[in-house]
């Protein structure tokens, strides 16, 4: 089974689909447009022994301007 890490700017959501759905995914907050959070994620998902390594990454954030 894969480890699903959903972010989010408000974890609340993730949370709240966790406890509807009975799913596992771990929440972590992070805005995709700060460039900063984004690298701190990936950053904590690496250091993290129990999350291992990143087999696929989906990107699916609305941006405008």
């Amino acid at each position: 089974g894969m480890r699903v890490i959903g972010c989010g700017r408000r974890v609340t959501r993730i949370k709240e689909l966790n406890e509807e759905h009975h799913l596992n995914i771990m929440g972590y907050k992070c805005d995709l447009s700060n460039m900063t959070e984004v690298i701190d994620m990936f950053k904590w998902i690496r250091s993290n022994a129990e999350l291992g390594h990143i087999d696929l990454c989906v990107c699916n954030a609305g941006c405008s301007g």
